[in-house]
């Protein structure tokens, strides 16, 4: 008769590879759709042109500068002791 000890160390032992084996190959299949998906060349259609056009004036509208002052909140003495 075989032990009940023995037969859960196999089941163990093959789950284990199993996992192992598993793990291996999802880590291989998503380095090489790395690999692969960033060896292609990429093609712009046409005849492409850059033009820069220094002469154009850049206008913004003025900046309103006026902020107001947020008012301090009051200071319970108390409890700012009792946080030290």
């Amino acid at each position: 008769m075989v032990q009940p000890q023995i037969v859960l160390r196999t089941i163990m032992a093959t789950t284990k590879m199993r996992r192992l084996k598993l793990t291996f190959i999802a880590l291989s299949a998503v380095a090489i759709t790395q690999v692969y998906g960033q060896t292609g060349q990429g093609t712009l259609e046409g005849n492409p042109e850059i033009v820069i056009d220094k002469t154009r004036k850049i206008i913004l509208p003025r900046a309103n500068r006026n902020f107001e002052k947020i008012p301090q909140l009051p200071v319970n003495p108390a409890k700012s002791r009792a946080a030290l």
